[in-house]
């Protein structure tokens, strides 16, 4: 059997004794020279695809070229560019299977993916998104796991915990259906329409479960991570301030979210200013400046605030300090490190 975290099913669970059809999706945008390993590994599952579908979403590199080594071992559909939320839901439209599993071009999936999800699925019919852990890999150094060096997985209030933290790992697989229902991943969102689509989903009443074994390879570039951290949680409370008025938030959940997002706002200006001092970005300055002056996230106080407050004074100088922290960690990004 395997090792499922989940809510306790509110109702009897039937027993179900056919497996689900998984089909998985696979969107790409000018990933001609990664994308063989994603494909290859999908076609090396212990439990085969129902069937696997690749949205070019407008590459000018030879992404088709690659694709067409796999011509009859799956679907190709192409369309202008439009981003990730669009080629995923694109996707996900040619498909017929029972559930959809998600996997990113640059990311690969370990061969009983399917087997596990498909056993899953069949314990706990009335899941309908289960994850699985993930290797993290930088730069091809595996670094850790996504849980829980990332994120702790929800068992009791998913409602509350969507709206918390990013606690599903995006590799997962869906109810056709039920994603279907709330519209797929919102295509006006860039940064974190996963979460907007994990907490749309959970707000709707769908229920997720965790497969703990590590089941993919989540792949990272070191020089990325710095600049898109202040840009992703800036975009975060962005999303999660459009949930203020969702229909389905009673009182309590309302004012559990404000609280939430005072913190983050707090949390995104060190970000932000971590970033732009990284970058050596004309916005430090006034990054820097709005740190020292706005709320601090909880348990960072005055020695921040100083920080803060020096670095909007001297930039540059402030830049060459944080270069020499150890690890290549700022001081800032360390006293944040996993909030």
């Amino acid at each position: 059997m395997t090792q499922l975290l989940a809510p306790e099913p509110s109702q009897p669970v039937s027993d179900r004794t056919d497996a689900p059809t998984i089909s998985v999706v696979i969107p790409a945008y000018q990933a001609a020279a990664f994308i063989a390993d994603a494909v290859d590994s999908v076609l090396a599952q212990t439990y085969p695809a129902h069937e696997l579908v690749v949205c070019d979403d407008g590459s000018t590199d030879d992404l088709a070229g690659v694709l067409a080594r796999y011509d009859g071992r799956l679907t190709v559909v192409r369309q202008e560019n439009r981003g990730l939320s669009a080629a995923r839901n694109r996707a996900v439209a040619e498909t017929t299977g029972e559930l959809v599993a998600v996997l990113d071009a640059d990311d690969v999936f370990l061969p009983e993916y399917l087997e596990r999800m498909a056993a899953a699925a069949t314990e706990r019919p009335d899941l309908d998104i289960i994850a699985c852990n993930a290797y993290l890999e930088i730069d091809g150094r595996v670094t850790g796991t996504y849980y829980p060096d990332i994120a702790r997985f929800v068992v009791g209030d998913q409602r509350r915990g969507a709206l918390h933290n990013h606690f599903i790992f995006g590799l997962a697989t869906f109810r056709r259906e039920r994603l279907l229902a709330v519209g797929g991943w919102d295509e006006s969102m860039r940064l974190i329409e996963d979460t907007d689509c994990f907490i749309r989903l959970i707000l709707d009443g769908a229920r997720a479960g965790l497969v703990e074994e590590p089941l993919a390879r989540y792949r990272l570039r070191e020089g990325s991570l710095s600049s898109n951290r202040g840009a992703t949680m800036a975009a975060q409370v962005t999303m999660l301030e459009k949930f203020l008025d969702h229909p389905a938030l009673d009182d309590g959940e309302r004012d559990f979210l404000r609280h939430e997002l005072r913190i983050k706002r707090a949390e995104a200006r060190v970000a932000v200013a971590e970033a732009a001092l990284d970058r050596g970005a004309p916005n430090r300055r006034s990054a820097a400046l709005a740190l020292a002056l706005g709320e601090l996230p909880p348990g960072l106080g005055l020695g921040l605030r100083i920080r803060a407050l020096a670095a909007a004074a001297a930039p540059s100088l402030a830049r060459a300090w944080l270069s020499r922290r150890p690890g290549g960690r700022s001081a800032l990004r360390r006293e944040t490190l996993g909030r």
